[in-house]
This record gives C-alpha cells, structure tokens and sequence, in this order.
C-alpha cells in the first residue's frame, strides 16, 4: 500500500512538472514582441493600370465574401450535425451503460476570419503587382516592444 502511494505522488508530481513546464513557455511566448506587417501601395502610370486595379479590388471584396459564405456553411453542417447526433442519441433503445455520449467534436470548422483576409489580402497584393502597382510592405512592432 505505501509503495502504491509513493508511485501515485511520483506520477502526479511529473505531470505537475510537465504541467508547470508548459505554462512557463505560454507565459515567455505571449510576452514577447508582437509584429504587424503594413503596406503601401503605389498607383500603376496608365489608365489601363488603374481599371485593372479596380478589378483586383472587385475581386478581393468576392473572395471576402465566399470566404464569409463558406464559413457561415460550415457552421451551419456543424450544427445539424450536432442535432442529428443528439436525435441519435435519444432515439437509442440500448441499455443506458451500452449508449455513447453524443459528441459534438466529430465535426469541426476550421475557418478563422483573419485567415480568411489574410488569403484575400494577398491576393488582392499580387493582382495589384501584376497590374503594374507597387506594393511596399514594411513589418513593424505593435506591441511588447522595447
């Protein structure tokens, strides 16, 4: 019985290492500098230049948009998913202790409104290149700066 004891408080006290180790790291992450990258951008010389750039601008606001849609879809499957699955559930007529929990972590989105920008970001930056404009781009500290 002593020896059970002393291995339960050997386990406990590596995983209270492992589990003080980790949040030693967060905490030195989360403290350092932020970074922010900024851009300017220069007007092509033509005309021709400038209707194009309008297009990559026209084009940039339908990526947001698909983007926003494919999100919001993907919500909704996850919703109807989790109905389905607690409907399931309930519907189940085996013996409480044969059943599964329903689970909602089966089905999962993983769209991120910042990645979503980011990609239609860059793109709008190329197609405003290839249309003769300049896009200056200069990364900066925000925050945790010294």
């Amino acid at each position: 019985m002593l020896i059970y004891f002393q291995f339960d408080n050997l386990i406990t006290a590596t995983k209270m290492r492992y589990i003080s180790i980790l949040i030693t790291l967060l905490f030195i992450t989360s403290c350092g500098p932020h970074y922010r990258t900024f851009y300017n951008y220069e007007n092509p010389g033509s005309y021709e230049g400038m209707m194009c750039v309008n297009q990559c601008l026209q084009s940039k606001v339908m990526c947001g948009q698909t983007c926003g849609s494919q999100k919001n879809q993907c919500v909704q499957n996850h919703q109807i998913y989790d109905a389905a699955n607690l409907i399931a559930h309930s519907l189940d007529t085996r013996p409480k202790k044969y059943k599964v929990a329903p689970t909602s972590s089966s089905y999962q989105c993983n769209w991120e409104k910042d990645s979503c920008d980011e990609n239609c970001e860059s793109f709008y930056r190329q197609c405003y290149t290839n249309c003769g404009g300049r896009v200056h781009s200069e990364t900066r500290c925000v925050s945790g700066c010294k």
